[in-house]
This record gives C-alpha cells, sequence and structure tokens, in this order.
C-alpha cells in the first residue's frame, strides 16, 4: 500500500478475504491474521511477489526470501532475508519452469532469481538475461514477461515502442545462463500494446493487443500467434469451404495490402477495397493477412585467416549452406536456391523441404555476415547454418 509499502498481510487461515484480527488482540490465536513489516535501511516498496518453494519477494531495491516454508501463524512468524541487492520494477514477475524472472527497476532489463545448486548454504543468485541483447532492449521499457512453455519454451514481453520480445529458453536443460537464451524482435504494421500467455489444451497461447492504422484510423485488435499461418492479422476459410475468387469480410484491413495463399500456393498480392478482394484464381483453402518478413543475421565473421584476425580484411562466403526443417525456400544473401524439382508435376505445390540447401558465390564485403530472410507467407524453420569461407590474408 501507499502508506505501508515495506508490509506483507497474510489472512485468516482457510479465509483468504479476511484480514482483520478477531476478539482480544491481546490474546491471539494461530490462525489470526498476520501483519509484517520487512526490515530494511532504506525505503523499498514490495513492487512482486513469486510463490516458489519458498515466497520470494521482490522490492524496489532488494530481493528476499521468506521462511519457515512449511507454514506462517501468529505463533510461527516468517523470517524474511535478504539474498540480492538488483531490485524490481512493479510487474508481476515471470515463472519459467523453477525459475522466477523479474524486470529489473529500471525497467530496461530483465533478471532470474534462484537458488545456487552448488552451495551448502541456501544462497539466491540473479543474472541479467538481457545482457546479450541490450541491442534488442535498445535502452527502452520492457513490460509484462510472459513464459508459453508448450510448445516453444519462449518468453516474450512488450517493448516501450510497440515491438515485441521473444527469448527462447528451456529451464530443465540445466543451470541458467545468459548464453543459454536465444533472443528476437517482433515487428508489425502498427504496435504491441500488451502480451499475455493463455493456457490450453494443447500447449501455450500467446495473445497480444494490437493498434493498427486502417484508412488513417487508429483501431485496436485482439490477436494470437499460431505455427499454421505466416502473416499478421490472418483470416482464412474454414475448413471445407466451397471454391471461390472473391473473398469478403475484410474491413479491418481496408485499404491494405495483402499475402495471400491459395491452396497452398503463393498469390499475387493484392490490396482490400471496400471489404474484399478478388483472386486471379479460385480455391478452397485461402489464407490472407499482413505482410511479415522474417530475418536473421549473423554476427560479424572473424574467423578464417591462418595470419592471424580476420578483421580488417576482405572476405566472403563461396557457399552457404542452411538447414531447414519443413520449410519453403528462404533468401540467402538475396539469393534463393533452386526451388522447382522435375520431380515435382506442373501445377503441383513444390513441397517443403526437411535437409540442407545452398548458394555460392555471394561476394567480398568486410562485414562477412551472413542474411537470412523468409519473403514468401511460407513456413521457415532454421536449424543450422554452415558453408566454406575465404577472406584475405596477411
Amino acid at each position: 500500500t501507499l502508506n505501508l509499502p515495506q508490509t506483507l498481510w497474510g489472512s485468516r487461515v482457510a479465509d483468504f478475504t479476511d484480514f482483520a484480527v478477531k476478539g482480544n488482540k491481546q490474546v491471539l490465536q494461530p490462525d489470526d491474521s498476520v501483519e509484517y513489516p520487512i526490515a530494511a535501511y532504506t525505503h523499498e516498496s514490495i513492487e512482486w511477489l513469486s510463490s516458489e518453494r519458498v515466497l520470494v519477494i521482490g522490492t524496489s531495491s532488494t530481493e528476499h526470501r521468506l521462511a519457515p516454508d512449511e507454514y506462517i501463524a501468529t505463533d510461527r512468524l516468517p523470517k524474511v532475508s535478504k539474498m540480492t541487492d538488483y531490485g524490481g520494477a512493479h510487474q508481476m514477475p515471470m515463472f519459467m519452469g523453477g525459475l522466477t524472472c523479474f524486470v529489473q527497476q529500471s525497467g530496461k532489463q530483465l533478471r532470474s532469481f534462484q537458488q545456487r545448486s552448488n552451495m551448502v548454504l541456501e544462497e539466491y543468485e540473479s543474472i541479467e538475461l538481457t545482457w546479450m541483447a541490450n541491442h534488442m532492449v535498445n535502452n527502452l521499457w520492457i513490460k509484462e514477461p510472459y513464459y508459453a512453455l508448450v510448445p516453444d519454451n519462449l518468453a516474450v514481453m512488450v517493448r516501450e515502442d510497440g515491438q515485441l520480445l521473444t527469448a527462447m529458453y528451456d529451464p530443465s536443460t540445466g543451470q541458467m545462463d545468459a548464453k543459454d537464451s536465444a533472443w528476437s524482435r517482433q515487428i508489425t504494421d502498427g504496435t504491441f500494446e500488451s502480451v499475455c500467455v493463455i493456457p490450453t489444451d494443447f500447449g501455450h497461447q500467446t495473445w497480444v493487443v494490437v493498434k493498427r492504422t486502417i484508412n488513417g484510423v487508429e483501431k485496436t485488435y485482439v490477436e494470437y500467434f499460431t505455427h499454421d499461418f505466416f502473416m499478421d492479422s490472418a483470416m482464412f476459410t474454414a475448413p471445407g469451404a466451397t471454391s471461390t475468387d472473391t473473398l469478403t469480410n475484410l474491413d479491418h484491413l481496408e485499404g491494405k495490402t495483402l499475402d495471400i495463399l491459395v491452396d497452398g500456393a503463393v498469390h499475387p498480392p493484392k490490396t482490400v477495397t471496400n471489404g474484399e478482394i478478388t483472386l486471379d484464381w479460385s480455391g478452397t483453402d485461402i489464407v490472407v493477412g499482413l505482410h511479415y518478413r522474417p530475418k536473421i543475421v549473423t554476427a560479424p565473421f572473424t574467423d578464417g585467416n591462418p595470419s592471424g584476425t580476420g578483421q580488417g580484411k576482405p572476405g566472403r562466403w563461396a557457399e552457404i549452406w542452411c538447414r531447414l526443417v519443413d520449410s519453403a525456400h528462404p533468401l540467402i544473401n538475396g539469393k534463393r536456391p533452386p526451388v522447382r524439382h522435375p520431380a515435382t508435376p506442373m501445377g503441383e505445390t513444390e513441397p517443403n523441404v526437411s535437409g540442407a540447401v545452398r548458394v555460392f558465390d555471394t561476394g567480398y564485403n568486410y562485414d562477412k555476415q551472413i542474411t537470412i530472410e523468409q519473403d514468401l507467407p511460407l513456413r521457415f524453420q532454421l536449424v543450422n547454418i554452415y558453408g566454406t569461407f575465404m577472406t584475405g590474408t596477411g
């Protein structure tokens, strides 16, 4: 509360809405409500709580654990011990398996809070998970961290400028380390305002509130992510629909140029006019939505020079191999690997690839980076990158 920002309250046992002391205040009962101020040297308002084996308490300046582990009563008062001194923002933490993660008080870092596994004494530590992704946080506030365990072990949060940050991490793989997480950002035609993760019978769905400008008018949309479509704000025909070359009820995307899939084939983009579009050919399984172009850019490559560092020397990838899983061919440094195969009959969609594809001779430059992007509204899953590299020596 504003008047008692360092105080915890516990309700009466089995009466979770009753925080009042009953009867004679001088004769307390074990199941009476509990009020417990945290002792601190400075003003440390409680910003968040996390229920683990112990109760983790995050204040604006420190992180604490509350014991005993079994229960709390008026004759068994808790013991609160300070563990770390980082401080958290006024946001609920994210719980990843057995790991609590919270936004630091500055609002620009995401930190873990975990018990050290190799210590005899019970000690906790906090690791900044964003230190390898500072260029993605970009000194901006982040908010609303959530964790979608199934199927992708994906942490999601909103950046203050309307971009969505995601970090992949599986807490079951071992001790948490910042280098074990992989960060990316999602940019849409509009701004992400809010995010949450909702558990379902088949996994965790990530839902977002997005503001988009349609015909000069700002509108708010509620959307969710899916592995089935590869566009933003997508719509699709119902299973078993009759063949058609006209799609209606697209008023929410009026004036927007849409990506289109017709029976699995990429259709030329169309612009929504009066809430509808007319296709060049008809189909039954149709998906339309805003264009989204996923991109991966590697760090500059500085190896490959037997005489020393490759920095400051031109180099090129003579060939680049990308191993894909159930994916359409992407652009690799601006080149697309051969798409059509003689075994695929004309008029039929080329099947997705599970295996390695390559491009040749991408030219000399000083950064020696690899850029991979999917410019088509099709599936793209990249497993690894390898190739043959050549650089200047001396």
